[in-house]
């Protein structure tokens, strides 16, 4: 089972059915509006009905906790009315909570994409990359790319991830396995230190 904290419109729900037809998805969105337009317009009842997905509305950290069972995977794509990063992200209290229900080995990915333009904020990305890392293996795979002043980063939680097998396993998406960085935590790094933006040099 893989949780998604932000289904927004469902296209990670989608992504993931083209390349794991048996995958099985719960997926939270706190607006019941965008979940009504996920279901009209793109594809996303097609996927309740398949029993592929089960969509709720409402806050998706507390029906995380509520959920009875543990995941495989999360994926957390949560944003603030301002389209930035939610603020809890930054805690590493938050990724903990995340970390109890998952199953052994399992991963997170985090879309922790900072802004737009001037007002992105690559230090946020930072931080919530980081608290993830503490909660986690003291360990983060990141991505950056962007064009036109429009920046996206993604945060993998765990150990280094076998870029080959994925390629091997997947080829349509050899191309995205590329340009991720791998970080661990310095020996006798401390929660909290700041030592990946130090690593960064940030």
């Amino acid at each position: 089972m893989i949780g998604i904290l932000g289904l927004g419109g469902g296209t990670c729900a989608r992504a993931m059915v083209r390349h794991h037809p048996a995958v099985r998805m719960i997926g939270w969105e706190l607006d019941p509006a965008i979940v009504e337009l996920a279901r009209r317009h793109f594809g996303v009842d097609e996927l309740e009905r398949s029993g592929t997905l089960r969509c709720e509305t409402g806050d998706a950290f507390g029906g995380c906790a509520a959920y009875d069972g543990l995941f495989d995977g999360l994926v957390v794509d949560c944003f603030d009315e301002n389209s930035t990063v939610v603020a809890c992200l930054r805690d590493r209290e938050t990724w903990a909570a995340l970390v109890k229900k998952m199953k052994p080995g399992g991963r997170i990915v985090a879309n922790v994409s900072t802004g737009r333009g001037k007002g992105a904020r690559v230090e946020d990305a930072v931080a919530c990359s980081q608290a993830l890392a503490d909660a986690t293996t003291n360990e983060i795979t990141l991505w950056r790319a962007g064009a036109c002043g429009i920046y996206n980063e993604l945060a993998f939680s765990g150990p280094p991830i076998a870029w080959d097998a994925v390629r091997e396993a997947h080829p349509a998406l050899a191309k995205l396995t590329h340009d991720w960085h791998y970080f661990s935590a310095p020996p006798g790094a401390l929660a909290g230190s700041n030592w990946l933006a130090n690593t960064l040099g940030l």
